[in-house]
């Protein structure tokens, strides 16, 4: 037998990785009263996270992601010169979370629910993403679970937005 060279392993971080490193990230820009940094830190992630992965796991991760941010598209029929609709645009990457942190946190300020919803969002995509790697079906199945809860959710998003 002849001795295999050991090639050198390439550096890779495992989606609990990195939802671990976007959630402390959130939660140090939030404390830093960056939260509107925390919502374009996450696109950064996602995307990153998504050049670096196999093409199934891109696949997952695109109609995983589809299903939680395509009820929001509401959001681009907003008045962008608006300051309070401008401030909304810039929360769409957190708003899958944004009602399960509402209504946990809904006494404390906003930097802090904002992180929260953060940290809810990126936790739904990763169990999201985790149980579609299960096979086509899985995928199929929590997609759908996926778009329905968010559709529901971007109901009272708007909701909360008109309040």
């Amino acid at each position: 037998m002849t001795p295999q060279h050991d090639k050198p392993k390439r550096w890779q971080i495992s989606l609990w990785t990195l939802l671990t490193l976007v959630t402390l990230t959130a939660i140090f820009l939030a404390t830093c009263r960056l939260e509107q940094m925390a919502s374009v830190w996450t696109i950064v992630l996602l995307v990153g996270f998504a050049f670096r992965a196999t093409w199934e796991r891109r696949r997952n991760l695109f109609v995983i992601t589809l299903a939680f941010y395509l009820p929001y598209v509401w959001l681009l029929s907003l008045n962008f010169t608006n300051d309070y609709h401008l401030h909304w645009i810039k929360m769409w990457p957190i708003l899958p979370g944004l009602v399960l942190a509402h209504l946990g946190l809904h006494q404390q300020p906003d930097w802090i629910s904002q992180t929260a919803s953060a940290a809810i969002s990126l936790f739904l995509i990763g169990i999201a993403v985790l149980l579609g790697r299960r096979g086509t079906w899985w995928l199929v199945g929590v997609a759908t679970i996926t778009l329905l809860a968010s559709i529901f959710n971007s109901v009272v998003c708007y909701a909360l937005f008109r309040a």
